[in-house]
């Protein structure tokens, strides 16, 4: 029980740390004919809510108030331009599931004096993959 509390703490401070303390760069524009309007994003976002996965959609919703505005309406053009199903708060929560599947793989095999190196990786691996994979998705749809 007192593991699984650390754990959450530490992924909690993950997040805090990582949307208040970076900040996101300009994104570049686009052709016109890429960029999703904001009706197609509520269209599609209507679209994802019917779907079957709505215990996630109800776990997600508590990231609901971790998302700046900003931060979440450029994810979610970022989906909806990678055809992704799902919204900026289900993004947020692989983001978190990723930093915790991290922490129990990597810190059982660190050596002790490695161990605030194993959870640094942990907290920056589960953030940026699944940011890189995004990128990396829509990059090749806007070439």
């Amino acid at each position: 029980m007192f593991l699984l509390a650390q754990i959450l703490l530490v992924t909690a401070i993950a997040i805090v740390v990582v949307h208040f303390f970076f900040k996101e760069e300009e994104a570049p524009t686009l052709f016109k004919s890429l960029i999703p309007t904001k009706d197609e994003i509520a269209e599609d976002y209507l679209k994802v809510k019917s779907s079957n996965w709505s215990i996630l959609r109800l776990v997600s919703l508590v990231n609901r108030p971790l998302l700046p505005p900003q931060l979440r309406e450029r994810v979610n053009s970022d989906l909806a331009i990678a055809k992704m199903r799902f919204s900026a708060e289900e993004f947020l929560l692989i983001q978190e599931a990723l930093i915790v599947l991290l922490f129990f793989i990597l810190v059982p095999l660190a050596q002790p004096q490695y161990l605030p190196l194993a959870i640094l990786v942990c907290i920056g691996g589960g953030y940026f993959i699944p940011r890189f994979w995004l990128s990396t998705k829509t990059s090749k749809i806007k070439q």
